[in-house]
Formats: C-alpha cells, structure tokens, sequence
C-alpha cells in the first residue's frame, strides 16, 4: 500500500486466487489521489463493487477503467454503466493484432511438444495457483 499515495494510475492485472479475491479494500481507495485512476484489467473479484462505486462516489479517486467484473457479463441495470466517472469495456484488454499469431504459435508448440511427448510446454497452467 506504501505505492498508492504516489500513484497516478493504478493498474491491476492480477489473476483470480484466494488471496487475490477481495484484496482491494475500502483504505486503499481512501490512500488514493482524489485525481488517481484505477485501471482493472486483470479480474473482476479483485474489488467488490460496492466499495468501488462508494469510492468513486465519495472522490476518492477521479476515474475507473473496468474491463473486468464479477460476475461477467456486468449486468444491464448496473450502476457502472451510468457513472460519469467509470468507463466500461468489453473485456478486450488482452486483444491486440499480435493476440492471434501468438496464440497460434504458443498452440502449434504445445501440439508439437505434446505429440513427441514431451514436457516443455508453454503457458502451462498450475492448477494449484488458479492460473
């Protein structure tokens, strides 16, 4: 939290775990800059969304990105779609012209190692961290 006074943007990428869900608290939006912007693009469950709208509310900090919600879709009648001070977006922070080609690359390495055998993938997911 040493960080967040500091901060212009704040910028969380962090995957859905136990200890990543709820990390986001009521103080740590109160140590905000009241010009601060809050960038999620990581996973939804890292804030509750009740104390991010009283947040926001409250001029705690000026702006939220969201990309991410819990649960997705983000409802129709959810009050993010109203706020002036929150931009929403449909989940595409990870897509860019490259997102393809290198997913196919990382796929045929993965088929290749996988039909010879092998055990160097890559992108491996550990299923006891959550990602």
């Amino acid at each position: 939290m040493v960080a967040i006074p500091g901060a212009d943007y704040i910028v969380s990428v962090l995957p859905s775990t136990d200890e990543t869900k709820g990390l986001l608290q009521k103080e740590h939006f109160k140590a905000m800059k009241e010009s601060a912007v809050f960038v999620n693009i990581g996973r939804g469950d890292l804030i509750n969304d009740e104390v991010l709208i009283e947040a926001l509310d409250a001029g705690e900090l000026s702006h939220a990105i969201l990309d991410v919600f819990d649960p997705e879709p983000l409802g129709k009648g959810h009050p993010f779609w109203r706020m002036e001070n929150v931009t929403v977006t449909p989940h595409l922070s990870s897509k860019s012209g490259e997102y393809l080609p290198r997913t196919f690359a990382i796929f045929e390495k993965n088929m290749r190692e996988y039909l010879r055998a092998g055990k160097d993938f890559t992108n491996v997911i550990d299923l006891s961290r959550g990602y």
